[in-house]
C-alpha cells in the first residue's frame, strides 16, 4: 500500500479525485452562513481521496488491513495483536492466510481461547499454523495436497468435486486477495500435530 504521506503528491500530480475542495466547501454553510473548516471535515475530506486514489489505482490492502475489512475475523485478529504478529503479516510476503471466522472459534470448547490468550507460546504456534508461504490461489490449492506453513509444518490440502478442505475445515472463500497475499475463509481452527495431533479443532 502507499503510505499516506504520499496521497497529496498523488492527488497533485496524477489523480483527479471525485470529491474536491470546491464540493467539501459546499458543506461549509448551513442555512446559508459559511463555517470554519474542523477536523472532521478534512478528515471526510482525506477519506474520500485516499478512496478516489485506491480506486483509479486498483490498490489492494495487505492481509490484516483486508482482514479487518471483512468485519468477520476479529478474534484471529485479536490473537495476531497479541502474539505481535501485525507486522509480520503487513510485510511484503507474499503469505496465504487460511481465515478460521469469528464462528469458527466459537467452536472451540468454552474457555479454550483465553486459555490460550494466557499461553502465548501454544498461541503462537496455532496462529502461524494458519499462515503458508507464498501466493496460494483456488487453482493452486487445487492441485497441491499440503502446504509449508510459519509454525514449520504442513497442513494437508483436499480438494474433491470442487470442495477443498485444509486438515479437516472446510474451505468457504477462497481468493480474497490482498497486496502481499491471499487469504482462504475456513469454518474451523486448524491446530498443528505438535499442540493436538494435527486435528481441526
Amino acid at each position: 500500500m502507499i503510505e499516506v504521506d504520499h496521497w497529496l503528491t498523488l492527488y497533485k500530480y496524477v489523480v483527479t479525485p471525485t470529491y474536491s475542495f470546491s464540493r467539501l466547501n459546499a458543506t461549509q454553510s448551513r442555512a446559508g452562513k459559511p463555517r470554519p473548516y474542523g477536523f472532521c471535515d478534512l478528515k471526510l475530506y482525506f477519506t474520500r481521496l485516499k478512496t478516489a486514489i485506491v480506486s483509479k489505482f486498483n490498490l489492494m490492502a495487505n492481509l490484516v488491513e483486508t482482514a479487518r475489512n471483512a468485519g468477520n475475523f476479529n478474534t484471529l485478529l485479536k490473537a495476531v495483536t497479541a502474539l505481535e504478529l501485525t507486522e509480520t503479516l503487513q510485510s511484503p510476503g507474499p503469505f496465504t492466510l487460511f481465515a478460521p471466522t469469528d464462528e469458527a472459534f466459537d467452536k472451540l470448547p468454552e474457555g479454550t481461547l483465553d486459555s490460550l490468550l494466557q499461553d502465548i507460546p501454544k498461541l503462537k504456534k496455532i496462529v502461524t499454523y494458519h499462515v503458508a508461504f507464498g501466493d496460494v490461489r483456488n487453482e493452486d490449492l487445487k492441485q497441491t495436497d499440503e502446504a509449508q506453513t510459519l509454525e514449520g509444518s504442513v497442513v494437508a490440502i483436499e480438494s474433491v468435486d470442487g470442495a477443498i478442505k485444509v486438515n479437516d475445515a472446510n474451505v468457504l472463500t477462497t481468493d480474497i486477495l490482498a497486496d502481499n497475499g491471499v487469504i482462504h475463509v475456513i469454518d474451523a481452527v486448524l491446530v498443528p500435530a505438535i499442540v493436538a495431533g494435527g486435528r481441526s479443532c
